[in-house]
């Protein structure tokens, strides 16, 4: 088998096993959301998207160290290379083993300062206990989980797909029931922090029995030149990590500081259906992140920009799809699932869908910039885009409402990480112009909104009310804008290439039922 089929054929059995668990994920996620929601109230559901935020700023003590070991443990793997991957495993695993004890310490030496992310402190008992409870969650989270992104590095990300989402939905039950029987958020919490640990102890015993290396415990030191490389990417993932946060983290707490927790409730359920939409596609983009870092150190680059503008092309066709949904089906579901006091303003909704957009189609230069260790070459970039966001969402919030925070995420982004990210890789990664991709960039975009357009046209003419309405929305939601796309790329390089391996994939799927029947 040479490396481009082990290549595929990795990618596409991440992938499979990936939209399995994301699909049990789901169901899990929102029985637990329903439950939380109806039992607890949008008070409780604000502080849960609060503190989430809160402690995602505790993550920066995180540094990007996990990217950049896993950019430096793609060379030893592919060369078989067993003492370098010992010695940098072992670096891997003293420095998350500190930064979980920085997070939990740090997170908790905040506990004094909650009122100031609280503008009007809700009646919700041991508010300085629960927000400990998160940071005990997020601190274990550390531990051991570098086995975790060493298996992914080989290319075989399904197996901590599958030990993470068996966990979670045998966790989400338990978490439903107890809210059921208890109505009680700490015994909710608690099992939460049991989830995180019991999946990471497992993955850990996985990895020791799958990757003997792993049990190396006197690993010689690394050496100077390895060390940095990864110090050089350590510092460029932590500008671009407190540039992601500071951009797509602040929202709910300057919603919390500018105006009230209900708000941030609201807003919660908007962004737990975008990152489960999201989690499921990015599994795609999971799948092929170590294939990516293995087609840098053994492919030619045309051959590189070949894959890369297919790679792109899903990632336009797959998120236009995503956000033509959205747009059009945000406020009947959530006025179905949850009622009308969740729904938010329409405009508000738009600026989320925007942003939304904005940010994932950013992924594929996301994925070669880091497997083909290029963040440093714009390390500095999150420095304007945080400080943009942050004084245009302020100002903006004051003047225009909430919708004046999201307003404030989408100029940051089109100022800067739009253009800067594709440039870098192109100038740097590919040594080509980035023109090509700018033009197509544009038509993308042209191509998602007259599909949005054309599908809003339409679903507009639906005169059923409740679900039977909401089904019939989201079945012309899926079939117009895959079909104007299909019409539009039907002749293009990377639409017969998506084409071709589809039906080789059915062709495998098709044959196994056969041999099995």
């Amino acid at each position: 088998m040479n490396k481009e089929t082990s290549r595929v054929k990795n990618s596409v059995f991440n992938l499979s096993f990936s939209l399995l668990g994301q699909i049990a994920n789901i169901i899990a996620k929102f029985l637990v959301r329903t439950a939380f929601v109806y039992i607890l109230g949008n008070e409780y559901l604000g502080l849960n998207g609060l503190f989430t935020n809160i402690l995602s700023f505790l993550s920066l003590s995180e540094l990007g160290v996990g990217t950049a070991i896993v950019f430096s443990l793609y060379k030893p793997i592919a060369e078989n290379d067993g003492n370098q991957i010992a010695k940098i495993m072992r670096l891997f695993r003293n420095a998350y083993i500190i930064i979980g004890l920085i997070v939990f310490l740090v997170g908790v030496s905040l506990c004094p300062f909650l009122d100031f992310f609280i503008t009007d402190m809700p009646n919700i008992p041991n508010i300085q206990f629960i927000y400990i409870l998160y940071v005990t969650n997020s601190g274990i989270s550390y531990f051991f989980s570098y086995k975790a992104a060493f298996i992914s590095a080989n290319q075989k990300n399904y197996i901590v797909t599958n030990n993470r989402y068996i966990f979670i939905c045998i966790f989400s039950a338990l978490q439903c029931v107890s809210l059921v029987l208890t109505h009680n958020y700490i015994v909710f919490l608690v099992l939460q922090i049991l989830c995180t640990f019991i999946t990471n102890i497992s993955i850990s015993a996985i990895a020791n029995k799958k990757y003997p290396v792993l049990k190396v415990k006197q690993a010689e030191a690394l050496d100077d030149d390895t060390k940095h490389v990864i110090k050089n990417n350590v510092s460029a993932n932590l500008m671009h990590r407190i540039g992601g946060i500071i951009v797509f983290s602040t929202d709910n707490i300057l919603l919390s500081k500018m105006f009230d927790l209900g708000i941030v409730g609201i807003y919660s359920n908007y962004s737990l259906l975008i990152s489960t939409v999201e989690g499921v596609i990015d599994q795609f983009f999971n799948s092929i992140t170590a294939s990516v870092g293995n087609l840098r150190v053994s492919a030619d680059k045309k051959h590189q920009m070949e894959i890369y503008h297919i790679i792109y092309f899903i990632n336009f066709w797959l998120y236009s799809v995503c956000a033509v949904c959205f747009a059009i089906l945000f406020e009947p579901f959530i006025l179905l699932w949850l009622g009308r006091e969740y729904v938010m303003d329409r405009y508000c909704a738009a600026f989320i869908v925007i942003n939304f957009y904005i940010k994932v189609l950013r992924k594929t230069n996301q994925i070669f910039n880091s497997a083909y260790g290029l963040s440093p070459k714009y390390k500095y970039m999150p420095v304007p885009e945080s400080v943009i966001n942050i004084a245009v969402s302020i100002i903006f919030g004051r003047l225009f409402g909430p919708i004046g925070i999201f307003i404030g995420t989408t100029i940051s982004s089109v100022l800067t990480c739009v253009w800067v990210e594709p440039m870098i890789l192109f100038k740097f990664g590919f040594d080509s112009r980035i023109t090509s991709l700018a033009k197509k960039y544009v038509e993308y975009i042209g191509v998602a909104l007259l599909a949005a357009v054309i599908t809003f046209v339409v679903t507009s003419f639906v005169a059923f009310n409740g679900w039977i309405g909401f089904i019939i929305k989201l079945i012309i939601c899926l079939v117009i804008p895959n079909f104007i796309v299909a019409l539009i790329y039907c002749r293009s390089d990377e639409f017969k290439f998506v084409k071709k391996l589809f039906l080789k994939i059915l062709e495998k799927i098709f044959r196994k039922n056969i041999n099995k029947s």
